[in-house]
């Protein structure tokens, strides 16, 4: 196996690939001096899904017929990261391109990239020229200052770049959490729609005693959440109505200062407010226990279909059986206060490695995938089998047509987008298109229909306090080893004890129970992981 530090001086040779790519070709060298094909073999998770990957496979034929390459996938396991590993310490040759793999952290890129198995991509995608039709595409769907935010982003902590970068940003997957009422109970009760924390609680004891369902039980779940997953952890989003709470990152950005927000008096009050819920039976304690998404799933689509839960979280495209009616008494309820947002940092989890002989034609391929026709063939497979473009009754714009659904079983793609350079959402047309009036809309169209909705209203509260939000953290291995599993283990007595709080075990409002929080929180090492991520942030913001 090759061990390289840098690239080879091959980059000087690269010829501009996006210019002829947008017509469908690359501008990398196509074949050998003996006129064979150049042939690049990429290394690609095997996906229950994909039939093959061979040249019967759409994607696989679009990238040869407009690369002009010999494209071959080899399958690895879904363990890869220890197949990969297995295959580097027996010295076995790597592929030329190791697509989707996206369980390599930073910290496994920075260790392959300095041993010499993944090339440094930095180069190349600073060269201006090169890149020339990647940023203004880049431009058009993110704006003027995305491509450098994306250098930094995907940026390791040695200052090279050994992933290649995803850019597929989804709009209606911004919010942190999405919440939904049942507006039929409201109805039913003649209660108006909360516009406060406290508005809510008086409409959470009106489902669990009023009968809000007509069915004569009280059968009603007031208020469920899924605190396994983040997006649907209820729980958080009512502590964000005192205290910005963002589990996935841990601190927030206050003028450049990380902050822990899991000490202050106002997050003790959000925990307050869970218990109180939760002693009353207005918030579930199925929050905590329910960790499998169909269990959560049936509880929200009933086989009756009567509804029995008043107040969810959840993301609307997942929390009912297809064609359910319980669908259509749910409308979308906004956050009160602090509205947190999902990471919108590229993905990488594409790489080139260092035994390849063609580093120049593997960028050029990249780069056709990150075009608008390459990125649409990645994710959604064969235009016209797959997919089409058609007109949003909603909008009049383009959109996309669906006709297979993402996911299924097929020929079209290898299940795995990356590479892709998109945005998803109702303000871009890479978005599942609504063709009928709202009179007439599926059950399918209604849902996304939610969907897009819910985002919107959602970002509107959440974009003035955006600048909140702190993105996933870069470590060096100083750092790496001064923390060792400490993150891990914060995170997880921060989330146990919240449960605890919120379910009585623990009283929030006794001082020397908190106090013993507290300080065993701060014992843990608090103050060490947050030293070292603003060591980390700044050379983020600084780079």
């Amino acid at each position: 196996m090759k061990r390289v530090t840098k690239l080879t001086a091959l980059l000087l040779s690269v010829v501009m690939v996006l210019g002829l790519a947008a017509c469908g070709k690359t501008g990398g060298e196509v074949s050998k001096s003996d006129g064979e094909k150049v042939k690049i073999v990429i290394g690609v998770p095997n996906s229950a899904s994909v039939i093959s990957y061979d040249t019967d496979n759409a994607f696989t034929r679009w990238l040869e017929e407009n690369s002009g390459y010999d494209i071959e996938v080899l399958p690895f396991n879904s363990d890869y990261p220890t197949q990969l590993s297995t295959m580097v310490a027996g010295g076995e040759k790597l592929p030329d391109i190791l697509f989707g793999f996206s369980k390599l952290n930073k910290q496994m890129q920075t260790y392959y990239g300095t041993e010499g198995y993944f090339l440094n991509l930095k180069p190349y995608l600073e060269d201006e020229k090169l890149t020339a039709a990647y940023r203004e595409r880049c431009e058009e769907l993110y704006g003027p200052d995305h491509y450098d935010f994306m250098m930094r982003s995907i940026t390791v902590a040695d200052g090279n770049i050994y992933g290649y970068p995803a850019v597929m940003v989804s709009e209606t997957d911004l919010p942190q959490f999405q919440v939904y009422i049942n507006r039929v109970w409201l109805d039913n009760l003649g209660l108006e729609m909360p516009t406060s924390y406290e508005a809510l609680v008086e409409v959470l004891r009106a489902f669990k005693t009023q009968d809000p369902n007509g069915n004569g039980k009280p059968d009603e779940i007031p208020a469920l959440g899924m605190t396994a997953n983040l997006q649907w952890d209820l729980a958080a989003w009512i502590i964000n109505n005192w205290q910005y709470v963002q589990d996935s990152t841990f601190f927030y950005d206050v003028d450049g200062k990380l902050v822990s927000p899991y000490d202050t008096d106002a997050y003790r009050e959000g925990v307050k407010a869970l218990n109180e819920l939760v002693s009353e039976g207005l918030l579930s304690t199925l929050s905590w226990t329910i960790t499998d998404t169909s269990e959560y799933k049936s509880v929200l689509s009933p086989v009756d279909n009567v509804a029995k839960v008043g107040v969810f979280a959840r993301h609307v495209t997942s929390a009912f059986n297809d064609d359910s009616p319980l669908l259509h008494e749910y409308e979308g309820l906004m956050p009160f206060n602090y509205a947190p947002t999902t990471s919108y940092m590229p993905g990488t989890g594409v790489f080139i490695t260092a035994d390849t002989e063609y580093p120049d034609e593997c960028f050029n391929l990249l780069q056709l995938i990150s075009t608008e026709a390459g990125s649409m063939a990645c994710r959604y497979g064969e235009e016209g089998v797959d997919w089409e473009w058609t007109k949003d009754y909603a909008t009049g714009d383009t959109a996309i047509n669906q006709i297979r659904t993402l996911g299924s079983e097929n020929l079209s793609t290898w299940n795995t987008p990356r590479a892709i350079l998109i945005k998803y959402g109702p303000t871009t047309k890479y978005h599942t298109a609504i063709a009928n009036p709202p009179e007439s809309m599926t059950w399918l169209e209604h849902r996304t229909q939610k969907n897009n909705d819910y985002a919107a209203g959602y970002m509107a509260i959440a974009e003035p306090k955006v600048g909140m939000h702190v993105d996933t953290l870069v470590y060096n291995d100083e750092e790496n080893d001064i923390l060792g599993n400490l993150q891990v283990d914060i995170m997880e007595y921060v989330k146990g004890m919240r449960a605890k709080f919120a379910s009585g075990e623990l009283d929030p409002n006794d001082d020397a129970q908190w106090k013993n929080y507290i300080d065993t929180l701060h014992g843990m090492g608090l103050e060490l992981w947050l030293e070292q991520s603003q060591k980390a942030y700044e050379r983020f913001l600084n780079s």
